[in-house]
């Protein structure tokens, strides 16, 4: 309605939904070669283990890719620093094969390792179509982290020290980085539009994944988790500050409150690191004398 003798002004345009984005091949060949390739659930799993399943689930999605007629999925449009970091770190491998101890397995991890799993990096941030696609992988990520968190924590031994031992594939310190590196999902699948069941979903994978941490008394995953949780506090944006604390306070409750007291004294020897097994001249397995042995 304008009032006589006023100029009327055009009415803002109504935000567009955006629009829906279907599943298809490409990004269910990716979902399953994320699950086998990262969470290894055929080897969670060994009667879902088809012989060769993982190099031909790769060899789809690569022909999948190449074959798709989305502008949206192009290599061009992947020009993230992570990227560029990745790729410059295949060439550093690359050229120490000739010069390494064992030239035969670093080439062996180069092509059958490193190479494939820089190969689904790329694959997977090219396939993302809009924000739809980035909360489904945020969602597989965390699936996948929890679903092998469960597995571990039924089946692995404990030690006298209440810390896990002999984990499938992944070693704890490997797990524990795992699970520290998806805790920011939490907080971007958090957001709208999660529904009441959803949010319900998310604080209890949350709990359990704190949990585990505690178990595998990682002081790198301890590490980890600080530099988690300053990225939270000062890096993440597209969440509120009362969020972000809010997320940091329940992250470090929920450690405080469920790690046992053998956590907290294997932490506490991050500070006298001269005194740990893997200071130089302290046991032949520690991580300085292996790194001046170079094997």
């Amino acid at each position: 309605m304008t009032v006589p003798g006023s100029i009327a002004y055009p009415s803002p345009p109504r935000p567009v939904a955006a629009p829906r984005l279907p599943w298809d091949s490409l990004q269910l060949t990716l979902f399953l070669l994320v699950s086998l390739q990262v969470w290894r659930v055929h080897e969670l799993f060994p009667t879902l283990a088809v012989h060769g399943l993982p190099i031909l689930t790769t060899v789809v999605a690569i022909g999948l890719f190449l074959l798709g007629r989305d502008p949206r999925r192009r290599i061009g449009s992947v020009n993230a620093p992570v990227v560029w970091a990745a790729l410059g770190i295949v060439a550093l491998v690359a050229l120490s094969v000739p010069g390494s101890l064992y030239p035969g397995h670093s080439l062996n991890f180069l092509l059958k390792d490193y190479l494939r799993t820089v190969l689904l990096m790329v694959l997977v941030a090219a396939s993302v179509r809009g924000l739809a696609d980035l909360r489904r992988l945020a969602w597989l990520q965390l699936a996948g982290v929890t679903l092998f968190s469960a597995v571990i924590v039924a089946r692995a031994q404990m030690g006298e020290d209440g810390r896990l031992r002999e984990v499938a594939y992944y070693d704890v310190n490997d797990l524990a980085m795992l699970i520290v590196c998806t805790l920011p999902l939490v907080v971007y699948l958090w957001r709208k539009p999660a529904q009441p069941w959803s949010r319900i979903l998310l604080v209890a994978a949350t709990v359990f994944l704190m949990v585990t941490l505690g178990k595998t008394q990682s002081r790198g995953g301890f590490l980890g988790f600080l530099a988690v949780v300053a990225y939270l506090l000062l890096r993440l944006r597209g969440v509120s500050k009362i969020q972000r604390v809010t997320t940091v306070a329940f992250l470090g409750t929920m450690l405080v409150a469920v790690a046992s007291d053998k956590y907290f004294e294997r932490i506490q020897t991050i500070l006298h690191p001269s005194k740990d097994y893997n200071w130089s001249g302290k046991s032949e397995t520690g991580r300085m004398e292996i790194w001046a042995r170079g094997i």
